[in-house]
C-alpha cells in the first residue's frame, strides 16, 4: 500500500505539464502581434534593413557575391541586337536595286550615244525599270530579218548586260494595222522579239533571263497612219524591271525620264549640279539633267 500510494503521488505531479505547451502558444501568439504591431506602420528604410538582414540570414551576403561576378564577367558583354522590322528590310533591298537598275540605264544610254542623238533608241528609266526602246527600221529589213547593223546594236548593249545580269522581256511592238493586217502583225513582231532573243542567247546572255512577247499593236507610243508615227510604233522594247518581290511593292508611277550618254560637258555640268546641292545641304541627285538633255517621249 504504501509503494502504491507514492505512484499515485508521482502521477499527480505530471498532470501540470500542459501548462507549459500553453505558455509557450501564449508567448508565440504574443510575438505574432507584436510584429504585427510593429509593421502596421511603414518605415521603408527599416523595412530594407529587415528584408536584407533576413535574406542575409538565409542567403549569404549579396553584395558580396554580385562584386565577385562582376570581377569574373567578360569587359565586353556580347548584347543581343532586335532584328530589324521586314518593312525596313524590304525598303533597304528596293532602294539597293534601284540604284543598280539606274546604274544599268546609264551604262546602257552611255554605250547607244550615237543612236540616242539619230532619236533611233530610247533609253527610258520609271521605278517600275528601264524600257530600251529600239526602231524596228534600224534592226529588220524589209523581209523582217535582223540585220548586221541590228546585231551590232545590240552587241553594244552586251557589255552593260553582262554586268547586271536580270530578267528581261524583249517586246515587238507593230504599227497600228488594218483588220485585215491585224493577225500578220502579231506573227512579224513575235518573229522579231524572238530573232532578238536568239541573238542575245548567242551573244552569251543566259537564256532563262530572257523572254520574248509580242504585242502587235496592243500598246503604240503614237495614234495615227503617219510615218512619224509609224516609226515610233513599229519597235523592240527591251524592258528590265524591277525584281519580283519589290515589283509588288513599288507604287504605281508612269514618270519616265529619257538618259543620254554622259559626255564630258555634260559630266562637268553633272559635278557642279551636285556641289552646289552639297552646299545648299540637299542631297544630289542621282543624275542631274538639264531641261535642255531631256528627249519629249510621244504617246
Amino acid at each position: 500500500m504504501y509503494r502504491r500510494k507514492e505512484f499515485e503521488k508521482e502521477d499527480e505531479d505530471h498532470q501540470e505539464r500542459w501548462l507549459l505547451s500553453y505558455a509557450d502558444l501564449i508567448t508565440l501568439l504574443f510575438a505574432f502581434f507584436v510584429v504585427m504591431y510593429a509593421t502596421s506602420t511603414i518605415n521603408l528604410n527599416k523595412y530594407r534593413d529587415v528584408s536584407k538582414a533576413v535574406v542575409t540570414a538565409f542567403q549569404g551576403d549579396q553584395d558580396a557575391k554580385a562584386a565577385a561576378g562582376l570581377a569574373t564577367k567578360p569587359a565586353n558583354p556580347t548584347t543581343v541586337v532586335p532584328p530589324l522590322p521586314l518593312a525596313h528590310v524590304y525598303a533597304q533591298k528596293k532602294l539597293r536595286d534601284q540604284e543598280k537598275l539606274h546604274a544599268l540605264a546609264q551604262s546602257l544610254a552611255n554605250a547607244l550615244g550615237p543612236y540616242i542623238e539619230q532619236q533611233t533608241v530610247y533609253v527610258l528609266e520609271n521605278k517600275q525599270g528601264i524600257h530600251v526602246d529600239i526602231s524596228a527600221m534600224q534592226l529588220f529589213n524589209a523581209q523582217h530579218t535582223l540585220t548586221t547593223d541590228g546585231q551590232a546594236l545590240l552587241a553594244l548593249m552586251l557589255k552593260a548586260l553582262k554586268l547586271h545580269v536580270r530578267p528581261m522581256m524583249i517586246e515587238g511592238h507593230a504599227a497600228i494595222a488594218n483588220a485585215p493586217q491585224y493577225a500578220q502583225s502579231w506573227q512579224i513582231t513575235a518573229q522579231q522579239s524572238a530573232q532578238v532573243v536568239q541573238y542575245l542567247v548567242f551573244l552569251g546572255l543566259p537564256a532563262k533571263q530572257l523572254r520574248a512577247v509580242a504585242l502587235a499593236d496592243t500598246q503604240p507610243k503614237s495614234i495615227g497612219d503617219s510615218a512619224l508615227s509609224n516609226m515610233l510604233n513599229q519597235r523592240i522594247s527591251l524592258v528590265i524591271p524591277l525584281l519580283e518581290s519589290e515589283a509588288q511593292q513599288a507604287q504605281d508611277d508612269s514618270t519616265e525620264v529619257s538618259l543620254l550618254p554622259m559626255t564630258a560637258e555634260r559630266l562637268m555640268a553633272t559635278t557642279q549640279a551636285e556641289s552646289a546641292s552639297m552646299a545648299a545641304h540637299q542631297a544630289p541627285t542621282t543624275l542631274p539633267l538639264s531641261q535642255t538633255d531631256r528627249q519629249t517621249n510621244l504617246k
